[in-house]
């Protein structure tokens, strides 16, 4: 109707001087401290990615990062834990989030999810997946994880011969996703290899790079590779120039929510639909430990695990250790040459 797309541009005016609104149609400055998570340039609607330094947004150097404003602006601590919110919802376009709210149109865009019933303690619970790396874990046994990069090409052999050096020294070997944004051969394939050869292997998925049809596909791509581990990351910014559109249909923490709801209940979350044979990984999750303010990370894990069940950490020593009650791989961004692999050197929290 007209008058409705009066509306929306009306409001959209207004909202951008005073909340430098980007009109999502679905209004959460309610539950962000009237600052809009859109503002992000990659979109993420549930904290920082792992590029914040200094309190800056790692696309564009010259913006105070969005998150950072939003956790200020809510606790003075900075400690303050938004409630978990899902991707918009883009067929509310050119509309008004005023008419939306009342007619409740916008309430999938902007009511917080809903949680899977999990067990809070994983380390007492069955095995939950074929993994063998979630064995290692719930064992108690220390475990080193490292990376490999998925080639530029069809080519296997480089890959396949970093992974073979450092296949006796590691629990299991992540295959790198497009690593800065580049073009490689997709982590499933490179993680199948890995398989094939008899070694552990963590499929590596940027929310960069996936729709949440993709991404579902990857993991029953996996699923059918046996690639039983899952590290889901945002992904870094590409930067170069012309700079081409990146994705961010979610984040890493609706990812892991799309993926775990998946696993429990064999439904894909975002279209209801059922699979009999669903995919089952086993999930990891990284951050940063040099992003700053380091709060803001800390608190978007606690996040994750409130959606996940997952609890992690990365730091420099290359063993996973007990957190709590949980178990832990992740990646550090700061990682070391192991004859052409690039070792993670810390741990993270995995279910």
């Amino acid at each position: 109707m007209r008058y409705d797309r009066v509306l929306a541009h009306t409001e959209a005016f207004v909202k951008r001087l005073l909340f430098d609104c980007h009109s999502c149609r679905q209004c959460v400055l309610r539950t962000t401290g009237l600052v809009s998570p859109i503002t992000c340039p990659k979109g993420l609607r549930n904290g920082p990615c792992g590029g914040t330094l200094a309190s800056m947004c790692e696309v564009r150097a010259d913006l105070e990062c969005v998150w950072v404003r939003i956790h200020t602006r809510m606790s003075r601590s900075g400690h303050a834990l938004p409630p978990p919110l899902p991707s918009t919802d883009t067929a509310l376009a050119d509309t008004s989030s005023f008419t939306n709210y009342w007619t409740g149109d916008d309430r999938a865009g902007r009511s917080p999810l809903a949680c899977p019933n999990v067990a809070n303690d994983q380390t007492t619970a069955p095995l939950q997946t074929r993994s063998n790396l979630e064995y290692r874990l719930k064992s108690g046994a220390f475990v080193r994880t490292c990376e490999v990069r998925s080639p530029r090409s069809a080519d296997f052999s480089e890959m396949m011969e970093h992974a073979n050096v450092v296949a006796g020294a590691f629990d299991a070997v992540n295959a790198t996703a497009h690593l800065n944004g580049k073009p490689s051969m997709p982590s499933p394939v490179a993680a199948a290899k890995l398989v094939a050869a008899g070694i552990e292997a963590i499929a590596q998925i940027t929310a960069r790079d996936q729709t949440k049809t993709s991404f579902i596909s990857e993991l029953q791509t996996n699923h059918g590779n046996r690639v039983n581990n899952a590290l889901c990351v945002t992904g870094d910014s590409y930067k170069g120039r012309p700079r081409s559109k990146q994705v961010y249909d979610m984040d890493s923490a609706l990812m892991l929510y799309e993926a775990r709801w998946l696993r429990e209940t064999g439904v894909i979350a975002f279209t209801g639909d059922a699979l009999d044979d669903p995919p089952r990984p086993f999930l990891g999750a990284a951050i940063n430990p040099f992003s700053t303010p380091a709060n803001v990370p800390i608190v978007r894990l606690a996040k994750g695990r409130r959606w996940s069940r997952f609890r992690g950490r990365k730091d420099r020593t290359g063993d996973a250790r007990r957190d709590g009650c949980h178990m832990a791989h992740a990646a550090s961004r700061r990682q070391s040459s192991v004859r052409g692999s690039r070792q993670r050197r810390s741990a993270g929290a995995v279910r």
